[in-house]
């Protein structure tokens, strides 16, 4: 077990889920926060987990879909989340081939920074949205018998259209 204080990225994140009012337990050892969110399509479960190792110094929100895929509509799911991950600049989803497990997940590197408020707002923030967002989605795949070939993620789940980095 970890004796160890709680890092700063501890005290920004647990800072930033108290002033927004969201509800996350924290495990004692400082390495993990969990909790759920309920957006317009679904309620899941969201983890926080701290990694302060100096060589890979990272934050990652990982949030767990509340539904498994079963295992004939696992090849269709996998192609539809290929097909929306392709469009987004940040985080992807991700599914366990052989249970069926999907979440998505987000992260940022902090080798060689630290983090604010407003940066692990962000993280959070667009992780809860996509999943939320495309969560109907991927069920119309598994479910509603809609062809994964045609899933698409919009516009804005990548960089704009027409822009270039600088």
């Amino acid at each position: 077990m970890n004796m160890n204080p709680p890092s700063a990225l501890f005290h920004t994140i647990s800072e930033y889920l108290a002033e927004g009012d969201w509800r996350f337990d924290a495990e004692s050892d400082g390495t993990l926060f969990a909790g759920s969110v309920t957006g317009d399509h679904c309620t899941w479960q969201v983890l926080i987990a701290i990694d302060d190792d100096p060589e890979v110094r990272r934050v990652t929100v990982e949030s767990r879909l509340p539904a498994k895929v079963p295992a004939p509509r696992r090849l269709a799911a996998a192609e539809a989340i290929a097909r929306l991950n392709y469009e987004f600049a940040a985080g992807s989803f991700v599914l366990n081939m052989r249970d069926g497990n999907m979440s998505f997940r987000s992260c940022v590197d902090l080798v060689d920074a630290e983090l604010t408020s407003a940066m692990f707002g962000r993280l959070l923030n667009l992780n809860v949205s996509l999943t939320d967002e495309y969560f109907p989605v991927i069920m119309s795949v598994i479910y509603g018998g809609v062809d994964a070939s045609t899933v698409t993620a919009p516009r804005h789940a990548g960089p704009p259209e027409g822009e270039a980095l600088q």
